[in-house]
């Protein structure tokens, strides 16, 4: 298995700085397991504004005026744009570069995005939030992108949960759902599953912005293991949806 280089915020003499934290784990292959390290707390995820506009310029260079948005930007910009692939921001003269990561709306550079890649990058970006703000490795599976290894599959099976939304939305609050997988609702006591609180009830209270939809197995369709669609009460049916994995045994 190929190794995973994991970045750590750098800045050079007052003139460029790579903004990736060290939560934020970058493939070196198409072929390497999807799996994301998260640090993005759900104040910052849900206080901060994000622009679906073309990717570049006063959009970018807007985002990542604030520390919330240079943070956001690292989780958007990994969650959206593949490996090897990058984008940079220019603030008060310093530039600031966003490397991407697991490739789920690679022409955002170049484009607005459209309606379904706000929803697969927001359902990304979602299911790393974390209320500790601890790393935590996570497998994030459910679009043909973040198809897991063989290796992943293994190492990965304690189903934490489903997250879904859209945080381009200008609605305030913004759009962010989470359900309860199979063991977080048969044990969250095991693993990492403690430090992982957002897509359990009534520990989504301290998650702010999300909304709880109950167990995904009563909200949510299935294709394989894995959760296609959700849809909450009194909420539309979303199909861009992730479901996340922690590392272990179910129990």
């Amino acid at each position: 298995m190929k190794a995973f280089l994991f970045l750590a915020l750098t800045m050079f003499a007052a003139v460029a700085c790579v903004d990736q934290p060290e939560d934020i784990s970058t493939d070196d292959s198409a072929e390497a397991p999807r799996i994301a390290l998260n640090g993005l707390t759900p104040d910052e995820l849900a206080s901060v504004a994000v622009n679906p506009a073309k990717l570049g310029g006063s959009a970018l260079n807007t985002m990542a005026a604030t520390s919330q948005g240079k943070k956001a930007l690292t989780y958007l910009v990994h969650c959206a744009l593949p490996a090897g692939q990058s984008v940079t921001a220019t603030v008060n003269g310093n530039s600031y570069v966003y490397s991407g990561g697991l490739g789920l709306a690679p022409g955002w550079p170049t484009g607005a995005l459209s309606d379904a890649d706000q929803k697969i990058v927001s359902a990304c970006v979602i299911s790393r939030a974390n209320v500790f703000g601890v790393n935590v490795n996570i497998s994030l599976r459910g679009n043909a992108t973040l198809a897991p290894t063989t290796q992943e599959s293994t190492d990965y099976q304690i189903q934490e949960g489903a997250f879904w939304g859209n945080i381009f939305t200008m609605s305030n609050p913004k759009v962010i759902f989470s359900c309860n997988g199979i063991q977080q609702a048969a044990n969250d006591t095991y693993g990492d599953l403690p430090l992982r609180e957002c897509a359990e009830a009534p520990d989504t209270s301290t998650c702010t912005g999300f909304s709880y939809a109950g167990l995904c197995s009563d909200v949510c369709s299935t294709t394989g293991s894995d959760y296609s669609s959700c849809t909450a009460p009194g909420s539309v049916e979303y199909t861009n949806v992730i479901t996340t994995y922690l590392y272990g045994l179910p129990q």
